[in-house]
Parts: structure tokens; sequence; C-alpha cells
């Protein structure tokens, strides 16, 4: 019954602005088709993806893109894809890829967004059932990342890992990095550069 209220008071209520969310959303619900890449995650992906520095590097490469940043601060599964999904209900074309960021479910707020809409905004039916097994099927939680790494190599799209400090030292470097969790903008502009790096032999074996 708590999940359908939720859902009912989201249909009716006027627009929600949401910073930094509902501006993006706004201006790719009138400019989205002109983009054909998104980045969608936290602030590893709103502060560390360069959408010009991707795509010039893409375009060095021999494949012409134009991607958008649509990653904010804290965003986590499942808001991120509500915002997914809300992009893609407004597009008539089709996207070539989205780079998603890979975290757990997170059924905890930041303490700065208690009692604003950037916690509620997103809760509608499917995302809240997504919460609730979150919380109440723990055994789930049990898994190690390796495990989950094999689940999703078994179907889903192809996972880029950037964790091994001896395979990205740069990344790791403290003069790359803003704190512990986050690079600075020199580190943001490798990060992008690897990205690229890892990403342009994946477009090759699809194109085959």
């Amino acid at each position: 019954a708590f999940v359908l209220v939720c859902a009912g008071i989201g249909a009716v209520l006027p627009e929600r602005k949401v910073p930094v969310v509902t501006s993006k959303l706004n201006w790719l619900a009138q400019h989205g088709d002109e983009y054909d890449v998104l980045f969608v995650g936290s602030s590893r992906t709103f502060h560390q993806l360069v959408p010009e520095i991707f795509d010039a590097e893409m375009a060095a490469a021999g494949h012409r893109v134009r991607s958008f940043n649509v990653g904010a601060d804290a965003m986590f599964p499942p808001e991120d894809t509500y915002v997914l999904e809300k992009i893609l209900a407004n597009r008539t074309k089709p996207l070539r890829l989205v780079l998603m960021e890979c975290n757990p479910v997170n059924p905890q707020y930041r303490r700065n967004d208690y009692y604003t809409l950037r916690a509620v905004y997103w809760h509608d039916t499917a995302r809240m059932a997504t919460l609730l097994r979150s919380i109440y099927f723990a055994h789930e939680k049990k898994r190690t990342w390796g495990k989950r790494f094999e689940k999703i190599s078994e179907g889903w799209p192809p996972l880029l890992d950037f964790t091994n400090p001896e395979k990205y030292p740069e990344l790791f470097n403290a003069a790359h990095r803003q704190d512990i969790s986050h690079t600075n903008n020199t580190g943001a502009q490798i990060y992008t550069r690897a990205v690229v790096r890892e990403l342009l032999p994946l477009l090759k074996n699809e194109a085959r």
C-alpha cells in the first residue's frame, strides 16, 4: 500500500525542481537527440568524466560522438535508473553508448539530502520495490564484489574496472587526487582518457 501511495502522489504532483538533476533532465528533454553517449552515476562520474575530452579522444580514434554527463553527487542506484528512464522516454533516436557507474543499491540518504526533494523525487513503484528488496532480502547482500562481477559478465554489458592501482597508477597518484574517493581536474582528464582506451577495443569487437 505504501508503494502505491508513493506512486500515486508522484503522478499528481507538479514538476519538482531538484538541484542539478532537474536542469539536466529539462535540457535533455529539449536537446537529447543531439547526444548519442550518456554518462550516468555519482560524483565520480559527475566530476571525473569530461565530455569534451571524451569526444575528442573518440574522434581521434575514428568514432564521432557527442556525450553528455548526467552524473550528480551521490546519485546511486536506484535513483540513477530513474533518471536514465526519464531521459530515454524523451528520445526519438537511439543512443550509441551509456556509460553507467556500477554501484550497489543504496537505501540511505546523504545527510545533506534529508527533508529535500532530492531524497524522494525518484521514489516510484519500481524504485521502491528495489529499495525494499535490498533492505529485506539481506542474504543477497552477502555476495562478494568478485561474485557480483562474475554475474555481470554472464549477460550484462562489459564492465570497465579502474580500481587496480597497479594497472592505473596515475589515477591513484596523490598529485591527481582531490580526496580518497575523487580525482582532481588533472586526474579527471587522465581518467576520461583511460575510459576511452578501455572502451575502444570493445567497440571494435562489437563491430565485427
